[in-house]
């Protein structure tokens, strides 16, 4: 059933009951649909991506070597990020934030360990003033 959507931005003047009835109906089936979209995203359609790009969420996937010193990689996300979360830990070791200040394109991390595969999954801060 194709319900029309109900004009939210005037007060409506019923006649009857019966059309009062009407738009309330319209109405709480509208509210009932948007919600149950809102629910649907949120409930397991928020995802980070396959590994190689984002997909519904911001971000930039990163994978790489470790050197065993501090190193720099690039994410070019346009935005400082505000951390990252490692997704593939390296074996023998952590990852921790480098001493080089974070700027629009790159980050800084180190690992004690060499030759670790590391993913990590960059934030971007949130997005202001929609």
């Amino acid at each position: 059933m194709q319900l029309s959507f109900v004009q939210l931005d005037t007060v409506p003047k019923f006649e009857t009951l019966t059309e009062a009835y009407v738009y309330l109906a319209k109405l709480v089936a509208q509210l009932n649909q948007q919600a149950f979209l809102i629910a649907e995203a949120v409930n397991g359609r928020l995802t980070l991506g396959v590994g190689a790009e984002g997909d519904n969420l911001a971000g930039r996937w990163m994978h790489f070597t470790t050197t065993g010193v501090e190193q720099e990689l690039t994410h070019n996300l346009g935005v400082v990020p505000v951390g990252f979360l490692v997704i593939v830990p390296p074996r023998f070791s952590f990852i921790d934030k480098g001493a080089a200040v974070w700027t629009t394109t790159t980050i800084s991390v180190i690992c004690g360990e060499m030759n670790q595969a590391v993913s990590l999954f960059i934030l971007p801060p949130p997005i202001q003033d929609l």
